[in-house]
């Protein structure tokens, strides 16, 4: 179980202390998070995940029966896997015997849904065909996370919980060339800072993570000479623990960023886990920023030893943009613009990958939903056509019979 005891003060939770740490997990990982006390009651959330509770009652009614029979039990985090297959990894709030309530982060995704499971899904819950796109517009914007991945930030979560950067003094001394402006100058709390972006200037924060994502090392070192470093250096405005924390969290915008400019997902998360354990293990202020430095360096490398250009990623990312907008016109320029490639490259990469042109490989996708479509509902031709992408029957039932041989209609009789 983790130690949470730097949280509890006469039996109470540190609220502010604890919202600066959630605020902190939804920034750096990019998912909603919410503080809930013993009472099942939300008192906190950042991000808009759990509106997803308001829009479908019955997953608030599977996670909270879940939390009841598994809270009691369970001093590790405990993870919910709801019938609509978005997932919550929650964390008991457990001191000496005592439960404080549990913060939940979520909702997430394993992968993301194609077109297909949402059917699945929208016809399991006897949902209307005419909720499709509300639906999907919804799981959209659910974040999707490995298992690795997940791992990796319930272990970072953890650290941000067990570290005790709130407290008024440090029991890691600091390098003797700050020693006495450090005895000087008390170490300011969370509740008078936010995080990485407060520490820093946003906009800043912005500019750097860019520079990372581009590989454009020289200029990445420019800006942490000129700005990181003066920062962390700076006992004024901050102290050792308190930079620890903001190590951590730069840590996790670095693995995220490099993530997005199509780093191994699994080798970024690794890293990352690398670095806390680094990080945590630091004892002086040059430790840590040697650690800083070389986290900075080694993300910002990351990128430079991608390909030019991924074929098989560029596949994968293509196929991924058509199953999630399947029921909506699909046009070549914006999955060019989606990848990052000019259309024309893209068009011709894609058709000596795949034998087949992006267009025909569409409707291909779109005819093969039709066909479980036909076969489980007892929906409309038209409709079903509409469900898929095609504007009209007429054309739908065109390309049907050219890629199966018969009409929707045949089919439907035939399964």
């Amino acid at each position: 179980m983790y130690t949470l005891s730097h949280l509890i003060s006469n039996n109470k939770l540190d609220l502010g202390a604890l919202y600066e740490i959630m605020k902190s997990a939804h920034y750096s990982f990019g998912i909603s998070i919410s503080l809930f006390n013993q009472q099942k009651k939300q008192l906190k959330t950042y991000g808009t995940g759990h509106e997803l509770f308001a829009q479908y009652s019955d997953i608030y009614t599977e996670y909270m029966t879940y939390m009841d029979q598994n809270l009691p039990l369970s001093t590790t985090p405990i993870l919910f896997k709801s019938s609509y297959g978005v997932h919550y990894l929650s964390f008991p709030l457990i001191h000496n015997n005592n439960f404080y309530g549990f913060i939940a982060l979520g909702p997430f995704l394993e992968s993301t849904l194609s077109e297909h499971q949402l059917n699945q899904i929208i016809q399991s819950k006897d949902l209307a065909l005419s909720e499709r796109h509300r639906f999907k517009g919804i799981f959209s914007k659910i974040p999707t996370l490995s298992k690795t991945h997940l791992f990796h930030i319930e272990k970072t979560f953890i650290t941000l919980l067990e570290s005790n950067h709130s407290q008024k003094t440090s029991t890691v001394k600091p390098d003797s060339e700050n020693t006495d402006q450090a005895r000087m100058t008390p170490m300011l709390d969370t509740h008078s800072k936010d995080t990485l972006s407060n520490f820093l200037n946003f906009d800043f924060e912005l500019l750097f993570l860019d520079k990372v994502g581009n590989g454009d090392v020289e200029q990445v070192f420019a800006l942490y000479y000129e700005h990181l470093r003066p920062a962390f250096s700076d006992y004024s405005t901050t102290g050792f623990i308190d930079n620890q924390f903001n190590a951590i969290i730069l840590n996790t915008l670095l693995s995220r960023k490099v993530i997005q400019s199509s780093v191994d997902a699994d080798y970024a998360i690794e890293l990352s886990h690398q670095f806390i354990e680094a990080i945590k293990s630091s004892k002086t202020s040059q430790e840590l920023m040697t650690v800083v430095e070389d986290m900075i360096s080694k993300y910002t490398n990351s990128v430079l030893h991608i390909d030019s250009i991924n074929h098989v990623g560029v596949i994968k990312k293509a196929s991924k943009y058509v199953h999630n907008h399947l029921s909506e016109a699909i046009r070549l320029q914006e999955v060019a613009d989606y990848i990052g490639l000019s259309p024309n490259y893209f068009s011709s990469l894609f058709k000596k990958e795949m034998n087949l042109a992006f267009a025909d490989y569409v409707n291909h996708i779109r005819i093969k939903e039709s066909q479980y479509l036909l076969k489980t509902t007892d929906q409309s031709i038209l409709d079903i056509a509409l469900a898929v992408g095609f504007n009209n029957q007429n054309y739908f039932t065109t390309i049907f019979k050219k890629v199966t041989g018969i009409t929707p209609k045949q089919y439907r009789i035939k399964t």
